[in-house]
């Protein structure tokens, strides 16, 4: 089988109380809890991939989004050995108000179930499945610290 990079675009956003929303998703059989967003498909930018699948996902057509990170360490994907994953994260603004969109399942045992809010702080990120979603959110934790910090008198 040939090698292959999968490239991965996700948004971390918070709603106006505070609270991370996150989708729980099942995947290939194996129940995920990730950040919205999923894989850059051939001809796509990066930017592209964000929009089309915040809409796919949430319905969401109108927002604005800050490059904010991206997971530097190899990921091998656990669905596929053959598949290296590089992840990138923008943060995410809207007003818009979330719902998971009706889909068609690509297959029976992959379906969006719910949107979970996670509270703003460090325990949060042990919910999540993957190492590098865990540490997206330990570093968009930081900064907003870092900027409570920065607006105090």
């Amino acid at each position: 089988m040939k090698k292959k990079l999968s490239i991965r675009v996700y948004a971390i956003f918070q709603t106006e109380d505070g609270k991370i929303p996150v989708l729980r998703e099942k995947y290939q059989g194996l129940e995920l809890l990730k950040f919205p967003g999923g894989g850059m498909v051939w001809g796509e930018g990066v930017i592209d991939t964000l929009k089309r699948e915040l809409y796919e996902e949430l319905g969401m057509r109108h927002f604005s989004y800050e490059l904010f990170f991206i997971y530097e360490k190899p990921i091998i994907s656990i669905f596929n050995p053959e598949v290296s994953v590089v992840t990138i994260y923008y943060i995410v603004t809207s007003k818009e108000n979330l719902s998971i969109r009706k889909q068609t399942p690509v297959k029976k045992d992959n379906a969006l179930l719910e949107i979970l809010y996670l509270p703003l702080e460090e325990s949060s990120c042990n919910l999540l499945t993957f190492e590098n979603d865990r540490l997206a959110l330990k570093t968009f934790l930081q900064r907003q610290q870092t900027q409570m910090r920065n607006t105090e008198c």
